[in-house]
């Protein structure tokens, strides 16, 4: 077992930091120092500059699957020793690790088949050192192959592939859970109490509350608290008092605060801290993995809490699905779409909606396909998004709907047998006639017509996921660059093609054609990204959501 011990403060965010703004700095400063360059030069250059860019992102992701190999290498000769000392099960679990980073391993099947005819050793002193042995075994090449992972974060985040950088620290924490530099770097600090990594944000709530089944306490109200005694505008009522005046309508209802969320709900704050929970959970991974969606300065602020704390997102949590819909009815309208909606998100409101239900499989997707509007939405100062590219805000919504929790584990675009792929899949297949071009060129009307909205989104997902994990996301940090730009009101209806880097390819006519060639083919060979054990079962499908308000 790994001995964890806790750090000096965040010395290399800091750092990182610094060498963004150096990094940022210096460049302008280096251009001002040149001559002009002569009229024509400068297309060439910028043409220049991002082959580079390309070919060097192209040779770290090589680097990284050669790390991988080297880990999975090391992993396999440890199996193998398991295997001689008696200890099956240990090389099963190991068996399954390899699996998860890689499950075309080409050393798989010959481990597999060793392991399945071993027999597991007898209980004893010797079987208890052979395991403390491998317990030092797996942590020394785990450490070797997170040194070499959180190297190659460092030269990702040199070289803005900011993305790319904090999927790498992910995979460093993966191999090493008490990596010091990786854990500052995603905001956490050793609790001495609990003997347990906890977030920054939570260890400075420890320091003036408690944490109950109810939320945050402050330890000086805590006394209160214990009598049965709840705050409501001000004053100390009971708690039954409290619950007769929250639950009896929808505009006194309870508040949880956690990190980034405030939940209101009549349900009770055991529930709405449930939900807010659930939702923190979801927000922490989804900007590890869109990190890129922000600027170097605002990426920092948003991973390491630096300076003031943003406006937390607001969440309405109905009771059940009847009270949610007399909301609807009452605040918007009889409109189609939110009556058969199972959540929404509301940019007039700044908040987000939704209903409970012991069932998440009913809800779930809706969820995590509002919330992304919302965070999306909420996160960029002065957001406004821009002109067309209605399925670029719609499809990376829908595609949130594809990740899954795999053995604790987030695993982006995990679903590729949902579902919505499924029918995508049949429609190209059936379609020879369809155009990348075409579909993205459609309205906010077309787009949302009801002949063709489900197959809209669904086609929207699809190309997020082919944009975030084709050839191990070569793509991924021009996509997010474009996503980010939408919601900075910079993009033209004809965008796509000037964003997505191509090897080659130079006319944006030319681009699109490659692009939707490799598109039906990526559709038509897909493939899990991000290798994983296959999940116990998948969410159900979601009610249709509802569409963001203008």
């Amino acid at each position: 077992m790994r001995t964890s011990r806790r750090t000096s403060p965040g010395f290399l965010c800091l750092w990182l930091l610094g060498s963004l703004l150096f990094a940022t700095i210096r460049a302008p400063m280096a251009s001002a120092q040149q001559k002009k360059p002569p009229a024509g030069t400068a297309a060439k250059g910028k043409e220049k500059d991002q082959a580079a860019n390309l070919a060097l992102e192209k040779a770290l992701l090589q680097e990284t699957g050669k790390a991988a190999r080297t880990y999975l290498k090391d992993l396999g000769g440890i199996v193998s020793w398991a295997v001689q000392k008696g200890l099956k099960a240990d090389a099963e679990q190991l068996l399954a690790r390899m699996s998860r980073i890689d499950p075309e391993y080409p050393g798989l099947p010959k481990l597999k088949e060793v392991v399945a005819k071993a027999e597991a050793g007898a209980a004893g002193k010797e079987t208890d050192d052979a395991r403390k042995t491998l317990s030092l075994k797996v942590e020394s090449a785990g450490d070797r192959y997170a040194a070499r992972l959180f190297d190659l974060a460092k030269r990702c985040m040199q070289f803005g592939l900011f993305t790319r950088a904090y999927e790498l620290i992910r995979d460093v924490l993966d191999a090493n859970p008490d990596h010091k530099e990786a854990r500052r770097i995603l905001s956490y600090v050793w609790d001495p109490q609990s003997k347990t990594w906890i977030t920054r944000w939570e260890f400075d709530m420890r320091k003036t509350s408690y944490l109950t089944p109810e939320g945050w306490v402050k330890k000086s109200d805590k006394a209160k608290w214990d009598k049965g005694l709840r705050p409501y505008k001000g004053k100390w009522v009971s708690k039954e008092e409290e619950k007769r005046i929250r639950t009896r309508n929808n505009y006194e209802p309870y508040e949880v605060e956690t990190e980034h969320f405030v939940v209101k709900s009549n349900l009770g704050r055991e529930k709405a801290l449930e939900f807010a929970q659930r939702l923190e959970d979801f927000y922490r991974v989804f900007f590890d993995f869109f990190i890129g969606f922000h600027d170097q300065i605002a990426s920092a602020k948003l991973l390491f809490n630096l300076g003031q704390a943003r406006k937390k997102h607001e969440v309405q949590l109905f009771p059940s699905r009847t009270e949610y819909l007399d909301f609807v009815r009452q605040e918007k309208g009889n409109d189609e779409l939110l009556v058969r909606s199972a959540g929404f998100w509301s940019s007039m409101d700044r908040r987000s909606f939704f209903f409970w239900t012991d069932n998440p499989g009913e809800t779930i997707n809706t969820l995590y396909h509002e919330t992304t509007h919302q965070l999306l939405g909420e996160t960029k100062e002065g957001a406004t998004g821009s002109p067309g590219n209605v399925w670029l805000v719609e499809g990376i919504a829908n595609y949130m709907e594809l990740w899954q929790e795999v053995d604790g584990k987030w695993r982006p675009g995990y679903r590729i047998d949902a579902p919505s792929m499924e029918v995508v899949q049949g429609v190209l297949e059936k379609s020879p006639n369809w155009t990348l071009g075409g579909y993205i060129a459609q309205s906010h009307k077309e787009f949302h017509d009801p002949k063709g909205r489900a197959l809209n989104y669904s086609l929207g997902g699809a190309l997020s996921h082919f944009f975030l994990h084709y050839e191990d996301g070569i793509y991924r940090e021009d996509f997010i660059k474009l996503l980010r730009h939408y919601y900075e009101g910079k993009l033209r209806e004809d965008s796509l093609p000037r964003y997505i880097r191509m090897e080659g390819v130079d006319s944006s006519q030319e681009k699109m054609m490659a692009l939707q060639k490799q598109f039906r083919e990526y559709m038509k060979n897909l493939k899990r990204p991000g290798a994983g054990a296959e999940a116990e079962s998948a969410p159900e499908e979601p009610a249709t959501k509802g569409d963001p308000e203008s």
